[in-house]
């Protein structure tokens, strides 16, 4: 993978609903439903848990974007990247896509790297680094070089969300990650990932993920997947 993209994905429904957790990546992907016209699309950045209704035997071919890349539309609108954006508003850019897709969709995640490679930049250095500092096991001290007014204002611009966010929403994926694979009471999973409380945990895990971390430790296995999968935390090291 370039330096723009944590990893490729493919999957097909059933007519079962697809929870989708927040994990601080967007995807750029195309939609395949049975009999239509192919869907190109980029998500946005999620706040909290949502379902996918798709007919049965709906494809998708996904991309999954680093945090930082960004679309050449995108520039001068970092909030632009809470929401869903569909490919066609960029007109003739898309439509030669789509078209390629249409005729041959088993080549949609060649074109999708080409369009990753075409409209998105690589995050910058600063970027890079508060990542990388996110990315540890351990928590370790944000090392700022410019005034947090700045370097607040930078993060956001270039992800679409404050330090804040992030910082937020990697601690909610690690307690409920605690909670799933581990046997630790609720009470000491929460004050090792930082809350004030178990009932401060439940909070913002019910506020990201709508769920309980009881709900979560019951149904595990339902959600292995979300939480193990590459999210904005396990990033490559470039």
């Amino acid at each position: 993978m370039n330096e723009k993209i944590l990893t490729q994905w493919t999957t097909c429904t059933t007519a079962k609903p697809v929870v989708v957790w927040p994990d601080g990546c967007r995807d750029l992907i195309v939609k395949i439903e049975p009999e239509k016209h192919p869907q190109c699309f980029l998500t946005g950045l999620d706040k909290t848990a949502y379902k996918i209704n798709a007919p049965s035997g709906t494809t998708f071919f996904g991309i999954r974007l680093v945090p930082g890349s960004m679309a050449f539309w995108e520039k001068d609108q970092p909030l632009s990247r809470e929401n869903l954006f569909n490919l066609k508003c960029l007109g003739n850019r898309s439509s030669s896509v789509l078209h390629q897709v249409s005729t041959h969709p088993e080549q949609a995640p060649e074109l999708l790297l080409d369009c990753v490679d075409t409209w998105f930049t690589p995050r910058k250095n600063v970027t890079k680094d508060f990542f990388a500092t996110l990315s540890t096991p351990e928590d370790h001290p944000i090392i700022i070089s410019k005034s947090a007014r700045t370097f607040r204002r930078h993060i956001c611009s270039e992800t679409g969300a404050p330090p804040q966010f992030w910082m937020n929403l990697r601690r909610v994926r690690r307690a409920a990650s605690d909670i799933a694979f581990s046997t630790l009471p609720l009470v000491e999973v929460a004050l090792a990932n930082g809350f004030s409380d178990q009932a401060h945990m439940t909070r913002e895990i019910r506020r990201w993920l709508g769920q309980t971390p009881s709900h979560v430790r019951r149904n595990r296995d339902s959600y292995t997947f979300m939480l193990r999968s590459t999210d904005a935390f396990n990033l490559p090291i470039t």
